[in-house]
């Protein structure tokens, strides 16, 4: 299966976010990271379909701030693929998508409908291909849970859902699917993605004065205005370190730790002090 990594090529970690990137590979407590939750599904795709398949990968649509983190493309047609990491209770029903209070044990509303999240990808994904000109068949969206502790109580929901341990299955399906896409619309598709994940600098072309040679004119001999540097508005240090959640609390773990370890000196003084 071809990868197309289409993700925004943004600066580099801080080196305070890769001491804690280091830290929490060495603390089992926080639980996988979203980056290797995404890694590990990968590589199940990749293990279960041939390179008939291609998945593009962190694709974000135009009008959308997050991302879509798969899209597979093959002969089956073209499938969303949502990623949800959290574990919990739901219930699902058509559009509804509620979750279950861990203190009252009563479902409500939860704060993000996860079923219309991953409805408004597809739609979007479907939308981009469209103005593009690929002529495509209905991009059908799915929602996936990597957290094992995650129970569904489904009626009729709107979209497949799929838990832990039907992810296989899912692999399986694109499989033995009937063909919907040919080889020439799933070449055209998968350039697209490709150009956007790779795009080309364009090469700047410098036109020559024939008028100014002509002239006897160079480049010197023009008038020259004093160019001012613009103004670089430098990014806060909120902005230039965007923690992951486990960082936050990694980060909190180790503030606490300190404080505890500072009141302890300071008992300790007074105690010797007396």
């Amino acid at each position: 299966m071809k990868v197309i990594d289409c993700t925004p090529k943004t600066a580099s970690e801080s080196f305070l976010q890769q001491i804690l990137a280091k830290i929490e590979e060495k603390l089992p407590f926080l639980g996988a990271s979203g980056a290797q939750v995404h890694q590990a599904i990968l590589e199940r795709f990749q293990r279960g379909l041939d390179n008939r398949f291609t998945m593009v990968e962190n694709f974000t649509p135009e009008g959308q701030s997050k991302p879509v983190p798969f899209i597979l493309v093959g002969p089956h047609g073209i499938t969303v693929l949502n990623l949800n990491s959290e574990k919990g209770i739901y219930r699902a029903k058509e559009e509804n998508w509620l979750e279950m209070n861990k203190s009252t044990r009563h479902y409500a509303m939860a704060r993000v409908n996860l079923i219309k999240q991953t409805q408004a990808m597809a739609q979007a994904v479907s939308d981009y291909l469209s103005q593009q000109g690929q002529f495509v068949p209905e991009v059908t969206p799915v929602l996936i849970f990597s957290d094992p502790g995650v129970h569904i109580d489904a009626n009729r929901p709107a979209i497949r859902l799929v838990l832990a341990d039907g992810i296989d299955r899912l692999v399986s399906s694109f499989l033995q699917g009937a063909d919907v896409l040919k080889p020439v619309a799933i070449k055209g598709i998968i350039d697209l993605f490709d150009r956007i994940a790779h795009p080309i600098a364009p090469v700047p072309v410098r036109e020559d004065d024939f008028f100014g040679k002509d002239l006897g004119l160079t480049e010197k001999s023009k008038t020259s205005h004093p160019r001012h540097p613009a103004q670089v508005k430098m990014p806060s240090f909120l902005s230039n370190n965007r923690f992951t959640r486990s960082q936050w609390i990694l980060l909190a773990f180790m503030l606490v730790l300190n404080i505890l370890l500072l009141m302890g000196v300071i008992m300790l003084v007074v105690i010797t002090a007396g």
